[in-house]
C-alpha cells in the first residue's frame, strides 16, 4: 500500500547507505512479489497496490472506499522513518478505519530509527486513549502489539 520516494537524505538509517531503496516503484513491488511468490502461492494473484505517499490521504481513501475496505485489524508498519509512521496512525485514525482489537507491528523497531521513542510518546500523550495497549512478542528488530478498545 502506500511508499515513500525514498528513505530522506541525511536520516542516518542504516538502509540509506548508497541510495538503497531509492526504487520504491510499483513495477518493482510486483517484480518482488511475483519474484517471491511461490513462498506465498495465494498472494500471487490476490494483491493490490497503490503508488502514493502516507500523507495522500485522499488518494489512498478513495483507493480503499473503492476496495470496500471498511476497518483494518493488522496493520504492519514497515515505514522506517517516524513521520511516516506517525501519517499512517493518523490516517486510520481520522477515516476510523481501527477495528476495536487490532495489531500493529513494527519492522524497524530495532533500528535507530527513533520509532519506539515516538511510538511510546505518541500513547502516553493519549492518541489512541480509547484503547489499551498490550506488548505481545518482539525479536531484535521488530516488535508488536494489540490495542483493544476500552
Amino acid at each position: 500500500f502506500p511508499s515513500h520516494d525514498r528513505i530522506p537524505e541525511g536520516y542516518g538509517h542504516i538502509n540509506c547507505q548508497d541510495g538503497l531503496f531509492n526504487d520504491t516503484s510499483k513495477d518493482l513491488c510486483i517484480k518482488n512479489i511475483n519474484d517471491h511468490s511461490e513462498n506465498f502461492p495465494s498472494v500471487k494473484d490476490n494483491f493490490q497496490i497503490l503508488q502514493s505517499l502516507y500523507k495522500e490521504y485522499d488518494i489512498i481513501k478513495s483507493f480503499l472506499d473503492e476496495k470496500q475496505v471498511k476497518k483494518t485489524c493488522l496493520i504492519h508498519l514497515d515505514c522506517d522513518v517516524v513521520k511516516s509512521c506517525e501519517e499512517v496512525l493518523f490516517f486510520l485514525r481520522k477515516f476510523d478505519l481501527l477495528e476495536n482489537v487490532f495489531y500493529l507491528h513494527f519492522d524497524d523497531w530495532g533500528i535507530e530509527t527513533g520509532i519506539p521513542e515516538w511510538f511510546y510518546e505518541f500513547i502516553e500523550k493519549g492518541f489512541l486513549k480509547e484503547y489499551n495497549c498490550f506488548e505481545l512478542y518482539r525479536t531484535r528488530l521488530t516488535k508488536s502489539f494489540m490495542l483493544e478498545r476500552k
